[in-house]
């Protein structure tokens, strides 16, 4: 009797279980976040790395260097994009501070001449919700505070350049320590299907959605260019970034040059113009380009990206936003690789290819 029981109470143990592993590795995330957000990092970068030299390799006269030369000199070039953004951001702060004078003049006189217009600004309570609110706001302090940041972040940055060029030299002995690692045949064979599928999928997602990415960057730049907009290349910069963010990266890359055009120009017409010219831009790249490129070749369904974006990015902030789709994705090819955990995959799965390898009776 005893025994049925246990057999009876196993899925509810299992689930605990379950349970108690997510919130001990969430834990682990949490405080592990200075080794392991630069190692997930570089375990991205590095998959971006081998679809580019395999990319590279098939060209007439680069094809022809070594495959070590040609990662070498891809490394070499992310390292000098970095350089290059650290250098834009930080002249940019430095022109933001010179600047802020004129922004917050123009601020208060955007907010005099709404009060004007609603017959508020001899009030007393008018004046004690702007002594609260506007007379507050210190935009010198807010761009030295992002200066601050740039200092831990060029750190993470100089971490996960080292994480990458060890992966990237492990990766011809991890087929064999994997394969000794594992007694089980079948199970081997399972993670290097796993692990091949991840590599390609997960690799061609990251090269052509960077790609879009850079063509979005320089669309917004000539945009923001012709309304000369100040710090437009800075901002380019910002968009191609936050736009690897699904739903809401974009909206937020726009966001704030549009509020920028606020206090720069003054002027309600101009903001909106340029607003809805920006939002044009995305629309046009995102839901027509994009698709047609990309298509669906990750198979996440969009509320396992919205619940990824969420738990990512309060772990591990902005970086692990932008880090959500491809974690999750390898994540859920893993998981399907092997037959106790192919429910899961399924489950984060937005269609399914195949019913019949799934075992799954679908019913029409």
């Amino acid at each position: 009797m005893p025994r049925r029981r246990m057999v009876k109470d196993a899925p509810f143990l299992n689930f605990v279980l379950a349970v108690v592993l997510v919130l001990a590795l969430g834990w682990l995330l949490v405080i592990g976040k200075f080794i392991l957000l630069p190692l997930a990092s570089a375990t991205i970068l590095a998959l971006m790395i081998h679809a580019a030299t395999e990319a590279l390799s098939r060209l007439p006269l680069i094809g022809r260097l070594p495959a070590f030369a040609l990662r070498l000199g891809l490394l070499a070039a992310f390292a000098l994009v970095v350089l290059l953004l650290y250098a834009v951001v930080a002249s940019t702060v430095d022109d933001i501070v010179l600047r802020t004078p004129a922004y917050e003049e123009n601020l208060r006189d955007i907010v005099s001449r709404i009060a004007a217009y609603f017959h508020i600004e001899s009030g007393e309570a008018w004046q004690a919700i702007r002594e609260a609110t506007i007379d507050e706001i210190d935009l010198r302090q807010l761009a030295l505070s992002v200066l601050g940041a740039l200092t831990s972040t060029g750190v993470a940055v100089l971490i996960t350049m080292v994480f990458t060029i060890f992966l990237l030299s492990e990766r011809q002995s991890l087929a064999e320590k994997l394969a000794v690692a594992m007694r089980d045949r079948s199970n081997a064979e399972r993670s290097f299907e796993a692990l091949a599928s991840v590599r390609e999928r997960v690799s061609r997602y990251l090269l052509v959605k960077t790609c879009i990415n850079v063509l979005i960057a320089v669309i917004s730049y000539v945009i923001m260019r012709s309304f000369e907009l100040d710090f437009a290349l800075f901002w380019a910069l910002m968009i191609g970034l936050f736009n690897y963010i699904p739903y809401v990266g974009s909206i937020v890359a726009v966001a704030f040059p549009v509020l920028l055009s606020v206090v720069q120009f003054g002027e309600l017409g101009t903001t909106l113009l340029l607003a809805a010219v920006m939002t044009v831009a995305q629309i046009l790249v995102g839901n027509i380009i994009e698709p047609q490129v990309i298509g669906r070749q990750l198979n996440q369904s969009p509320i396992v990206v919205v619940c990824a974006l969420a738990v990512w990015g309060a772990i591990w902030g902005i970086p692990g936003a932008i880090l959500a789709v491809p974690m999750t994705a390898s994540l859920a090819i893993v998981l399907h690789a092997f037959p106790a955990t192919r429910p899961v995959s399924i489950l984060l799965a937005e269609r399914i290819d195949d019913p019949r390898a799934t075992g799954l009776i679908v019913r029409p």
